[in-house]
């Protein structure tokens, strides 16, 4: 239901603000992700306040992929932070994933090196991913994370990162 107000005109945004604060995860989760759809700038503080505060992984989760289709420079900081200090690796893992769509930064690349470092595989591939995204080729720690890397999938995203433009 919070995905179609994201699609109906007036006061769905404010739904969708408010459904923010529903006492469900499932909920809030939609929200979020009806809010990043509608590219919602405006909700972008309660977003990060999502990201870095909400009790449930699935909405942290949603905000992590509303921040990334919002690309701005804020949005970006918060899915960086996210990298270094979020619990649940899938949502560590959507952070990288949302970073790779968002405008190229000093920050964001240096979350990402860190994230080739992290212990759950998935992450270590999407950041792998994100960096090629961005034809970042931080050369040294990615080497050195290719030559550790024992999962083939985390490999490949590190090689095509590798291989990103030249």
């Amino acid at each position: 239901a919070a995905l179609a107000l994201a699609d109906a005109a007036g006061g769905a945004d404010r739904a969708l603000g408010e459904a923010l604060h529903d006492p469900e995860p499932l909920v809030r989760l939609c929200a979020a992700l009806g809010l990043g759809k509608a590219r919602a700038s405006w909700a972008e503080a309660a977003l990060v306040r999502m990201l870095a505060e909400d009790a449930s992984w699935t909405a942290r989760y949603g905000a992590a992929i509303a921040l990334g289709r919002l690309g701005t420079r804020a949005s970006a900081s918060a899915l960086s932070d996210s990298l270094s200090r979020e619990v649940s690796w899938q949502v560590r893992q959507q952070a990288a994933r949302s970073l790779g769509s968002s405008a190229p930064s000093s920050a964001a690349s240096s979350a990402l090196v860190r994230a080739l470092e992290d212990r759950e595989p998935g992450v270590r591939a999407a950041a792998g991913a994100a960096l090629a995204e961005h034809a970042i080729r931080p050369e040294a720690a990615m080497d050195r994370a290719r030559l550790r890397e024992k999962n083939p999938y985390v490999r490949a995203a590190v090689d095509a990162a590798l291989r990103a433009r030249g």
